[in-house]
């Protein structure tokens, strides 16, 4: 996932590249879209378990996804998070003693 990308948007892009497209395009018109039970059974010429199961088990797949994104998100936004900060700091120090001609800290 790329930086300031939305897990959700991310979440649906993998799970339609890895679950069958026609239970996919059920799931997509059924509930993304929330088209009532009635159109999707008319439009796709299919009974209520047909649409029902897809329903269920992609909106799990795209749950885990979802959670697996924001973990990774929250991860790798904590391990470099201190590390750039102290790269600032250490960089703003550096220009403010270069400047000073002060060499340690402590004597400043």
């Amino acid at each position: 996932m790329r930086s300031g990308e939305d897990p959700f948007r991310a979440a649906v892009a993998k799970v339609k590249r890895h679950v069958d497209p026609q239970k996919y395009q059920l799931f997509e018109f059924y509930v993304i879209k929330e088209w009532p039970a009635e159109k999707v059974a008319e439009a796709f010429a299919c009974g209520l378990s047909t649409y029902i199961w897809p329903k269920h088990r992609i909106s799990e797949i795209l749950k885990e996804e979802v959670r697996r994104l924001e973990k990774e998100m929250i991860l790798s936004t904590k391990s470099a998070w201190p590390f750039d900060f102290l790269r600032y700091c250490a960089q703003g120090w550096a220009h403010s003693a270069i400047g000073n001609g002060v060499t340690d800290p402590a004597l400043k």
